[in-house]
């Protein structure tokens, strides 16, 4: 995703922390 559309992603999701956590998590798989 773009900077700017994990912005809009997290005001879908009201910025939820598990959210967010899942997001990074999948980042972190992509850099293997």
């Amino acid at each position: 995703y773009t900077q700017e559309e994990k912005n809009y992603l997290n005001w879908l999701m009201g910025g939820d922390e598990e959210y967010r956590e899942h997001m990074e998590e999948q980042e972190e798989e992509e850099d293997r």
